[in-house]
């Protein structure tokens, strides 16, 4: 099963397709779904549904009676799930909240692993984030400390969200994504895993010279889940682990260069022999 939504801009399930020839053609039923979809428009060039930008708790809900359709279509008891960006918070948040994991017995999880390619495991600043402007010049926005200073923390809880709900350069998923969230600081009390779960993420942490893939900012192991050392169901990883001084950035490289592909598929099989092709 495939999610991804890049985190900060509108996304679908097309996002993901050449990670999903990989992994058709190392013989995986590969299923996707479109989520979160809003109607609202206002950013350049995009009208109608925008995929992910909804609320994620909502978003989880779709997750759920999506994965219980695999299940009963392929008569099958779990599902592995490879997710991109905001695509592997939702999950995670379809684990802990919406029946995906069964913590008080762990036989009974329908996910038996959940791949992460560059999750917002603990938020993005956005800080680095690029735009084509009005007069066709590529920019770069701060995006949380834009929003923050439009609507200070002070102001609460309801009015942030509301603002954001309302504002088509973030919106409800966004928001959440943000550092220091409420929302996240939900999901990632107590353990960030769940018992039974094998749990990979998959991260970059170079491109244009910065130690990031130009969305989860300030730096790469944002996306990191925080278990103890040797937890043998986490592997925490980046590309440049095993390609050094690799660029790759947060949709276009992770998703389509073949080294992050042979590693995401290394995770679903830790059998699978080679090295990721670093030369792409």
């Amino acid at each position: 099963m495939s999610w991804t939504d890049a985190f900060g801009e509108p996304g679908s399930a097309t996002n993901d397709a050449g990670l999903a020839k990989e992994l058709l053609a190392a013989g995986y039923c590969v299923y996707a779904e479109n989520y979160g979809g809003t109607s609202y428009a206002g950013l350049p060039g995009i009208t109608g549904i925008t995929w992910g930008n909804d609320n994620i708790g909502r978003s989880a809900k779709q997750a759920a009676t999506f994965v219980d359709t695999v299940l009963a279509r392929t008569n099958s008891s779990q599902v592995d799930i490879v997710a991109h960006s905001q695509g592997g918070t939702m999950a995670r948040q379809y684990l802990r909240f919406e029946g995906g994991a069964n913590p008080n017995n762990p036989a009974l999880n329908k996910v038996h692993t959940l791949v992460m390619v560059a999750p917002s495991t603990h938020g993005s600043t956005l800080e680095d984030f690029e735009v084509v402007d009005q007069n066709g010049l590529l920019v770069t926005l701060d995006v949380q400390q834009a929003f923050d200073t439009r609507y200070p923390t002070w102001l609460g809880e309801t009015v942030r969200y509301a603002a954001a709900v309302a504002d088509p350069t973030v919106g409800p998923a966004v928001y959440q994504q943000f550092v220091g969230s409420k929302f996240l600081a939900t999901l990632n009390a107590g353990s960030e895993t769940l018992p039974g779960v094998h749990y990979t993420v998959i991260a970059s942490n170079l491109w244009k010279g910065k130690q990031n893939d130009g969305i989860i900012t300030p730096k790469w192991d944002q996306s990191f889940l925080k278990v103890a050392a040797g937890d043998p169901f986490v592997e925490n990883i980046t590309v440049q682990d095993a390609c050094p001084g690799l660029p790759l950035s947060h949709t276009s490289g992770l998703l389509n260069h073949p080294a992050p592909q042979f590693l995401v598929k290394k995770a679903l099989d830790p059998t699978l022999g080679g090295t990721p092709p670093c030369a792409g």
